[in-house]
């Protein structure tokens, strides 16, 4: 037996300290989970739960066991993995892809599983995700991702988040000098600055309320950080660009406020990226502001294909994994971190509650919990 952590409904998180352990079927591997992080999904699950996903609704009674965003080191091979896989051997230490992609959809044929018609999403709406101690996994090379001896296995859940932002800097076509802005510094937004600094654009402008998440903006190599009102930042914005606004924008708050301001901060032809997911499941600018300009709005859906770059670029120290965690919980400290990071997500007041801790990403870290 082991633990993990089940949502069962809106607010409503139980840890549950008698789940069996798995024992890997023939192409499986038995995990244990090393970190996990918990994302702006988790908390949409925790303070929404059905009405992101429909999925959600049959699993109140047996609850959903969340967590996508992780690593783990492999302790039990299922048959037939030594023979597929020589190379990954009980010890092992692995990033994991929570998506699982059938390979057979037109998505899947055309290179975009992370659009796939029958995908499996570790986490949400039924399959079980990594807030818990063991884990049973296909071993399959395009889930898992052994790491180098240099990434710790908080390092490795990092991968994830830093994916999405690769995926949405791929998406925007970057090129050298771009101007661009992001709006919102989380975990998703500072890992899209970082990577804009890598790919050189300049300047790149971080719009971001909370002070902490300000400075951390500077960190990760934005030139202008606009710790202000969202009308106040497209002001700045446009004023810092000579009235041209920037090339590019990204969107990664998710809240109802920002795309609209997104698209007053891009220039004429520029192109807006949605990054964030909003817990009102609902995107929307004045159409006379978009077609004025002849914006491109483009929509980040998770990643594809990004692990193995991820960890090139965080093995050579190119991309800052550890700065922005902020807080390590075990997994019995998992229903206190969902509603610390709720209070960054009030779609009512645009923003965020002004007296939220200082909390930038939370990783679960199972082992602390005896089991």
């Amino acid at each position: 037996m082991h633990s993990a952590v089940r949502l069962h409904g809106a607010g409503d998180v139980r840890l549950d300290t008698a789940v069996p352990t798995p024992t890997p079927k023939p192409g499986e591997v038995l995990l244990e989970i090393g970190a996990c992080g918990l994302c702006g999904s988790d908390v949409h699950y925790f303070t929404h739960w059905s009405r992101m996903d429909s999925g959600l609704a049959a699993m109140e009674e047996r609850g959903q066991i969340i967590g996508h965003e992780f690593a783990a080191t492999v302790t039990q091979l299922g048959e037939g993995v030594a023979e597929q896989w020589p190379e990954l051997t009980v010890g092992t230490r692995v990033a994991v892809e929570p998506n699982r992609n059938c390979h057979c959809c037109e998505s899947c044929d055309v290179g975009n599983p992370n659009m796939c018609d029958r995908l499996l999403f570790a986490g949400c709406g039924g399959p079980e995700g990594a807030c818990q101690r063991y884990l049973a996994y296909p071993a399959s090379r395009d889930l898992l991702f052994p790491l180098p001896a240099c990434l710790s296995l908080e390092d490795g859940a990092m991968l994830e988040p830093m994916g999405i932002a690769l995926h949405a800097v791929n998406l925007a076509h970057v090129k050298l000098a771009d101007s661009v802005c992001v709006v919102g510094t989380g975990p998703i937004g500072l890992l899209i600055i970082a990577l804009l600094k890598l790919s050189g654009a300049t300047p790149i402008f971080a719009v971001e309320r909370f002070a902490h998440r300000a400075q951390l903006a500077k960190h990760y190599g934005a030139d202008h950080v606009l710790n202000c009102s969202l009308d106040e930042a497209v002001e700045q914005v446009r004023a810092k660009t000579g009235g041209r606004g920037c090339d590019l924008v990204f969107e990664a708050a998710g809240s109802t406020a920002t795309p609209e301001a997104c698209c007053r901060m891009v220039r004429k032809g520029g192109t807006v990226l949605i990054a964030g997911i909003c817990a009102a499941d609902v995107v929307q600018f004045r159409h006379s502001v978009a077609r004025r300009s002849g914006l491109t709005v483009k929509f980040v859906r998770r990643m594809k294909h990004t692990y193995p770059r991820c960890i090139a670029l965080a093995e050579k120290g190119l991309v800052d994994l550890r700065t922005m965690v902020s807080h390590r919980v075990p997994l019995d400290g998992v229903a206190g971190a969902l509603q610390m990071l709720a209070k960054y997500q009030d779609e009512d007041v645009g923003f965020y509650h002004a007296d939220a801790e200082a909390a930038v990403k939370v990783l679960v870290v199972p082992g602390a919990v005896g089991d």
